[in-house]
């Protein structure tokens, strides 16, 4: 047993200002080393002399210009297309995904944009990163500590039912495999908080449903739903495209899940301490040494051929940083949640849905596979709907209430543009399950384009009607941006300057400049 002094000892040097720099730095570098090398598939410990075969296949200059080329292309045209949608109150990644479309579906357009397929794959790998870490931080804890069924039921429960739904529609219905029925449901299931938040913003920022939460609670449960199915699907797409003996392919997974979870939850540990509290450069830090951790847990995992412990690991890691981050600084992990929703405004958003949109080729299309997942996704919303509205029964809430959650779900979009061309390029080494394969990315285009316009259309026409508009507090933005940052600086509404809000609320009622005081950060002891 470590005694006191010792104990006290090894604190000093941990947050020893140059120690820590200098050990950050370095945790820094290893990871990116170790997700560059493995995402490149070569050799860890010789990568420049490696003599095997590389895990890539062989390109020549020219397609690698053509792909560099393609790819600023994707993100201007994405861009310009999502901003257009913008201006007409849709999702922007609507604009980006028909855009996609139409560059792969347009004669002439569709042989000019030219995306290598190792490139394609890790553009999503990246995007996909990106939306673990911003799910994962985005779970506030002061929420599921204030309203622990309503995060259990909506964020785990009802995502749970409606996967079940997909799953007994696809299999006892149109006769999918087991397998990729369930793969399925845990794909199409899942919600996308990127569509959601300008409505849950905007009823935030005009004190809709403010008085109970409730758009604070949509968006936890939102991310708790994103976390869980991700970690499901990943989970039974490795036993689904498995070799080997059933038993034996759930003994090592269960081995694999727990160890991959403990190895995330040491990582997320030792980021309580690197980078230190409270110096210069603390959340660009952080912010950083998440992403390249991040990116070395998944890459590895795939380097290893256990692709889903990558994500189970990030998942942990980011859970369990997060828990520190968000109590030891004022700013909590506001700084590094802008910065991510940044990168996924401007870069990552347009590249991934106009990637998805590349591989809808209408004139391959099978109007009888639409309509299987069509009835899919029809019959998992309803699904969902009656277990939000059962689940939320004796919770509080009114029937227009617990309208607004089941219509919070509606959206899809993000997930399945990430995750859905994986399924695809899995079963290519399975003839039997292509077909099936082919019509779940069908499935999962179409969703988007249905449900991310009409969920958001449903919001913003009903919200404001069926949510109580709470005259009795001011707006107070910090409560809701410290818990998830989904968009850019530029999408968010502004905030009232300090001294304005203070002096409004002392007219209204000095109670509340008392109670609008956030609790001072722990401070950790030396």
């Amino acid at each position: 047993m470590v005694s006191t002094n010792e104990d006290s000892k090894i604190r000093k040097f941990i947050h020893h200002r140059q120690i820590n720099i200098i050990i950050t730095t370095l945790l820094i570098f290893v990871s990116t080393y170790i997700a560059l090398v493995t995402c490149l598939g070569e050799n860890i410990f010789n990568p420049i002399g490696n003599v095997t075969e590389p895990a890539w296949p062989t390109v020549n200059t020219r397609d690698v210009i053509n792909s560099t080329i393609s790819t600023f292309f994707i993100v201007v045209f994405g861009l310009i297309a999502g901003r257009l949608c913008f201006l007409v109150h849709l999702p922007p990644l609507l604009g980006s995904l028909i855009i996609g479309i139409a560059l792969k579906n347009i004669p002439g357009v569709n042989e000019w944009l030219i995306i290598l397929p190792s490139w394609d794959a890790v553009l999503r790998k990246l995007a996909f990163a990106l939306i673990m870490i911003r799910c994962s931080m985005g779970i506030n804890l002061a929420v599921v500590r204030a309203n622990p069924r309503i995060l259990v039921s909506l964020g785990c429960i009802a995502p749970l039912v409606e996967a079940l739904c997909i799953f007994v529609a696809a299999h006892f219905i149109f006769s999918f495999p087991v397998s990729l029925s369930l793969v399925f449901g845990f794909l199409l299931a899942a919600n996308s908080p990127a569509v959601t938040v300008p409505s849950m913003l905007h009823f935030q920022n005009t004190n809709h449903g403010t008085a109970k939460g409730i758009p604070t609670l949509v968006l936890a449960c939102a991310s708790a739903d994103n976390v869980l199915l991700i970690v499901a699907y990943t989970v039974s797409i490795g036993l689904v495209f498995a070799s080997g003996s059933l038993f034996a392919t759930i003994a090592y997974t269960i081995g694999e899940i727990v160890a991959s979870a403990a190895i995330g939850i040491f990582l997320g540990w030792l980021l309580w301490y690197f980078p230190r509290k409270k110096d210069t450069y603390t959340h660009l830090a952080r912010g950083i040494v998440l992403v390249t951790l991040s990116l070395a847990l998944l890459f590895s995992a795939i380097r290893l051929d256990i692709e889903f412990t990558g994500s189970i690991s990030l998942v942990a890691m980011c859970l369990t940083a997060a828990i520190r981050w968000k109590t030891n600084s004022e700013k909590q992990t506001r700084l590094e949640q802008r910065v991510y929703a940044v990168l996924w405004d401007l870069i990552f958003q347009p590249v991934l849905f106009v990637l998805i949109g590349m591989k809808f080729e209408i004139s391959e299309l099978s109007w009888h596979g639409i309509l299987i997942g069509l009835a899919c996704l029809g019959i998992g919303l309803v699904g969902r709907a009656i277990a939000v509205i059962l689940l939320t029964v004796g919770a509080g809430l009114t029937m227009s209430e617990q309208l607004i959650f089941v219509f919070s779900f509606v959206p899809k979009a993000t997930v399945q543009a990430a995750l859905a061309p994986g399924i695809v390029v899995a079963a290519a080494a399975f003839p039997e399950l292509l077909p099936q394969a082919s019509i779940v990315l069908s499935a999962c285009v179409v969703a988007i384009l249905l449900t991310a316009p009409l969920g958001q259309l449903a919001l913003g026409l009903f919200g404001p009607k069926f949510l109580t508009q709470d005259t009795k507090r001011p707006p107070t933005p910090d409560e809701f941006y410290g818990s998830v940052e989904e968009l850019g600086p530029e999408q968010q509404p502004p905030r009232r300057s300090s001294s304005s809000s203070t002096s409004r609320s002392h007219r209204s009622s000095p109670r509340k400049i008392y109670e609008m005081k956030a609790p001072p950060p722990v401070e950790e002891q030396d």
